[in-house]
């Protein structure tokens, strides 16, 4: 296999990266599991090191995103393993990106997505919240007290899902409240794995911000003005709750915002903003990551950059968690 796809095109490449996925998977079915662990480790490992040798590593993201969604004959347990093995035996560490999953409000269905990919989060090496993780406008729980006390709970059941990840918070505007920053501040001071932002964040190749500068730009005191009239939210209640989820199911939600930002529309944007504000954090970068709009993109090429986006929590669109590789070698 190897020796077929050694200097064929990419698309072979990723063909055989399903390689593993469907006799893993058809191992498992059969009650081998710990054989299909195994066995991913090795090809993994085998695939990782042909990539490498053939400048093909930008196929790895994807791989780890394969083995970690389509391995569904397995148990829990041994589904975790293999996710573990991406990232414990390859020679590139694996970060994941997630935002916009608006919980506590009516119209989300994060949690249910962010359970459904427990096994990817609890093997990834770096876990990116992009910023509107939690929704305080929108929020169901009744009153802000009661909401920043889930949001805190929330935030530590997050990182004991993976303790031994790094972790970081991107505000966005739904999240950006004065008295939920001093919360992720409490989180960082309790947990050396976490850490948050207010603005943008570079790893690597790799730049991450929540992206509502698409509509703070527009504002006349910019990015922090558009925030500021977040920050003195408070639970809508339950009668906001139904009228606003009476306009999530017209599905207008998810046409509006597809029109409202054009992926070369969007990611101009972006670059425009990043070059006027921060045009020392782009030197060097390959990939950007943005939430907000809730249209998911992933690989989209605008000029040099990679753009991704995850989609969004909220009933009706799209999701899924954008992976991407960390440039570290573990230590054994």
């Amino acid at each position: 296999g190897f020796a077929y796809a050694y200097g064929s095109p990419l698309n072979d490449l990723c063909q055989l990266t399903y390689a593993p996925v469907l006799i893993s998977d058809m191992i498992g079915q059969n009650g081998c599991e710990r054989t299909a662990v195994r066995f991913t480790a090795a090809l993994t490992i085998a695939i990782r090191c042909f990539l490498v040798c053939s400048s093909g590593s930008e196929v790895f993201p994807y791989l780890s995103h394969v083995l970690t969604s389509t391995i569904q004959g397995l148990s829990g347990e041994a589904r975790v393993k293999i996710c573990r093995c991406l990232s414990l035996c390859c020679f590139a560490m694996t970060g994941l990106f997630l935002s916009d999953l608006h919980l506590f409000s009516r119209r989300s269905v994060g949690q249910l997505h962010w359970d459904r990919h427990r096994d990817a989060i609890a093997a990834a090496d770096v876990v990116v919240l992009g910023g509107d993780i939690f929704d305080i406008r929108w929020s169901q729980m009744g009153s802000l007290d009661t909401t920043l006390k889930a949001a805190e709970g929330w935030l530590h059941d997050a990182i004991s899902l993976n303790p031994g990840a790094a972790w970081m918070y991107l505000l966005g505007n739904h999240d950006c409240h004065p008295r939920l920053q001093s919360i992720l501040q409490t989180v960082a001071d309790k947990q050396a794995n976490f850490s948050w932002t207010p603005d943008v964040w570079r790893h690597g190749n790799n730049l991450f911000l929540h992206g509502d500068v698409l509509d703070g730009h527009q504002n006349l005191g910019g990015l922090d003005a558009y925030r500021a009239t977040f920050h003195e939210d408070h639970p809508r209640g339950s009668f906001g709750n139904l009228m606003y989820s009476a306009v999530i199911e017209t599905r207008l939600h998810g046409v509006i915002p597809r029109w409202r930002h054009t992926h070369p529309k969007t990611c101009r944007k972006l670059i425009q903003y990043l070059e006027s504000q921060r045009p020392d954090t782009l030197n060097g970068v390959q990939n950007i990551f943005f939430g907000h709009t809730h249209v998911a993109i992933s690989n989209y090429r605008f000029e040099r950059y990679l753009f991704h986006n995850a989609g969004s929590g909220i009933r009706h669109l799209n999701f899924a968690p954008a992976p991407f590789e960390v440039m570290h070698v573990r230590d054994r």
